[in-house]
């Protein structure tokens, strides 16, 4: 698995960026590469990876807290999701 960001944030907003910024750099790769798949990981609540891996070409997300949901990012990705089919 490549890593792509590991960054801890203070606010929100910080948060929505990084997070955007990142995974746009991710998705843009994975949809050149055609074989890999973006993984947003929430490791706690100012703490997230974004990372290429190679199960599977679709986003996916983890929270290692076992919390569930990444709440407004993961319905945003969702839509990436389908956009790309």
């Amino acid at each position: 698995m490549q890593v792509i960001a590991d960054f801890k944030v203070d606010h929100k907003a910080e948060q929505d960026e990084m997070l955007d910024t990142a995974v746009e750099a991710a998705l843009a790769y994975a949809l050149i590469d055609g074989r890999v798949g973006v993984l947003v990981t929430r490791h706690d609540f100012s703490h997230f990876t974004v990372a290429l891996s190679p199960h599977g070409t679709a986003p996916d997300f983890v929270d290692s807290r076992g919390l569930g949901s990444l709440g407004g990012f993961e319905a945003a990705m969702h839509c990436l999701k389908l956009d790309r089919g």
